[in-house]
């Protein structure tokens, strides 16, 4: 079980960190601020995804 939360732990952590990339990116206006604030959001949206796995395995 220990493996399976570093897994998950990582994931989240990098998930979060795509998230964070991609604001700034946005920020920049490096490419479509639309398009990365989406990628944004999806990264948000499976970083709480991979939290609640973590917490609902049996």
């Amino acid at each position: 079980m220990r493996e399976m939360s570093l897994f998950f732990t990582f994931g989240t952590m990098g998930w979060i960190g795509g998230a964070i990339y991609s604001l700034a990116l946005s920020n920049t206006g490096y490419i479509n601020v639309l398009f990365l604030q989406g990628v944004a959001a999806l990264n948000a949206i499976l970083a709480v995804l991979f939290s609640y796995t973590l917490f609902t395995i049996e």
